[in-house]
């Protein structure tokens, strides 16, 4: 009956551990770690790692309590990034290493363009709490009144191109912003602030011309 849950469970075990190189403990918490045979399944299926594999003496108690001294005496400085994380910018084809077939010719630029994967953060990267990542842009028509991002994600460390194998579309920022008659610069800079928290990754957008501040809207697609 939870054999399915279990073999999910140690994929995901097996992929946290490739992530974290130099792991050399794994303790089984929550009530469902009092099972003899979860316990017996976690043994058996990491024993070629050489882990040192321990059961805490009240696994369900133990989160509990591991929540309370988290609150009391944060412990979390950082958050191992799982995936690599990027946003589809348009950038100035570079001929010796852009593919052809990825570039493409606009009116009024003689330099083909091509999409580009900028990433903000690679999977197994450490990230500091509240730390900003900062991704700058530009507007690109004077009565732009908004922006919007299309944030990309991979389980490789190195994409280059939005179709890359598989690169998927996580979403879309919006971030409204001011017309160009209500200010001096007809193309303004905008910068995005990524802060990863404990538990959360908020984002805010600013016009550096304006120096308006906003939260930004993520929209998942579907």
């Amino acid at each position: 009956l939870f054999r399915p849950q279990l073999d999910r469970l140690g994929e995901l075990v097996s992929n946290q551990l490739a992530n974290t190189p130099g792991c050399r403990m794994l303790v089984l918490v929550g009530g469902f770690a009092r099972s003899d045979f979860v316990q017996s399944y976690v043994i058996n299926r990491f024993a070629s790692t050489q882990l040192d594999i321990r059961v805490a003496s009240h696994p369900a108690q133990a989160v509990v309590e591991g929540a309370a001294l988290c609150g009391l005496r944060p412990l979390i400085k950082g958050r191992r990034i799982r995936s690599t994380y990027g946003v589809k910018s348009w950038v100035d084809a570079e001929p010796q290493l852009d593919d052809a077939r990825e570039q493409k010719s606009f009116v009024g630029n003689p330099t083909p363009r091509v999409a580009r994967f900028e990433i903000l953060t690679r999977i197994g990267d450490v990230i500091d709490l509240d730390h900003p990542i900062y991704f700058d842009s530009y507007t690109t028509r004077p009565q732009q009144s908004e922006m919007k991002y299309e944030i990309l994600v991979s389980p490789h460390r190195d994409p280059r191109y939005p179709d890359d194998p598989g690169v998927r579309t996580l979403g879309e920022l919006i971030l409204p912003i001011k017309p160009a008659d209500e200010l001096k610069e007809t193309f303004r800079k905008i910068r995005l602030h990524f802060i990863f928290g404990k538990t959360e990754c908020s984002v805010f957008g600013e016009d550096l011309s304006s120096g308006e501040k906003r939260e930004m809207v993520f929209d998942f697609l579907d």
